[in-house]
């Protein structure tokens, strides 16, 4: 009998055992659907001949962090990361009060992700520290954005967020559309019905294709420059710790870290993921060299005349 009642504890400490194991694997694992602004932001621009020299590519990894950093720099509560997709970001924003008012509010923000993202390839281009082809080419990036609403489903596995559903690949189709202007804002009619547009702003209709789901209303905005950006202007070799100088010394030890396997590389959609061997290294050399070397004749026969 006593064994009997042993082997009864047995089993009950086993489910318990059990029992626990699963609270902590719901706990540690939770899913619910929110109702969402989901927003991607994306940089393109750079062609391939771009990116035929390890400096220009390693440049080009560069100055797109620099400009996907202020766009994101320029987001506030409620929009939120969801992910670092290379040269995008994906954000989103859960909406429980007034659908109106939290759209609007995502799309105002939206808006000015365009003027941080001008005013750094401003500065960008201002720094002219380096004459290889990406960095005489900032001014061809371009910014584009893509915003939908509908449900989400929000995984939280321990500390991190995934986020799935119909909504969720419908934003990411859209990117892959038929419009040829670079710069431009893109929402679904269902955005567009909530938050209104933008006042005053010029909207075409359209239909756009997203693959697997077939045909799409969507409004767009073209978002034209309204002061033109500047010329890039030869390279030139600037004081220590001037911007410029700063930007160059950022490049050349990211430059430095990816070529010696310390940075691993992000998935930059835009630009080709070349192997990196120590013919690179060399090729990066060169590379930084001789724009310096140009520059400095530019400078001394420019002070002859």
């Amino acid at each position: 009998m006593k064994r009997e009642n042993h082997n009864i504890k047995s089993v009950d400490h086993a489910q318990a055992i059990q029992f626990n194991i699963g609270d902590l694997f719901i706990e540690w694992t939770r899913m619910e659907i929110k109702s969402s602004c989901l927003v991607i932001a994306d940089i393109s621009g750079y062609t391939r001949f771009v990116m035929l020299h390890t400096t220009s590519l390693l440049h080009a990894e560069t100055i797109i962090t620099d400009l996907l950093e202020a766009v994101i720099a320029q987001s506030e509560h409620p929009l939120t990361i969801a992910k670092l997709e290379g040269d995008a970001v994906f954000l989103y924003a859960t909406v429980e009060g007034d659908q109106r008012v939290a759209t609007r509010n995502v799309l105002k923000q939206v808006t000015e992700f365009f003027d941080a993202f001008r005013t750094k390839e401003r500065a960008l281009i201002g720094c002219n520290t380096c004459g290889c082809p990406a960095c005489r080419s900032i001014d061809k990036l371009h910014l584009k954005a893509v915003l939908h609403y509908g449900d989400v489903v929000i995984k939280q596995i321990g500390q991190f967020l995934e986020l799935a559903g119909e909504s969720v690949i419908l934003v990411h189709r859209l990117l892959k559309n038929s419009i040829t202007i670079k710069n431009y804002i893109l929402m679904t009619d269902t955005y567009y019905q909530l938050s209104g547009g933008l006042e005053g702003e010029r909207v075409e209709s359209r239909t756009e294709n997203a693959e697997g789901m077939g045909e799409v209303s969507v409004k767009v905005y073209y978002l034209r420059e309204k002061i033109p950006l500047p010329a890039p202007a030869p390279a030139r070799i600037t004081e220590p710790g001037t911007e410029s100088t700063i930007l160059y010394e950022r490049m050349n030890d990211y430059a430095y870290r990816r070529l010696s396997g310390l940075e691993p590389r992000r998935k930059f959609s835009s630009l080709p993921d070349t192997k990196l061997t120590w013919l690179s290294r060399v090729d990066y050399a060169i590379g930084r060299l001789i724009p310096q070397i140009i520059a400095t004749l530019s400078r001394v026969f420019g002070k002859k005349h």
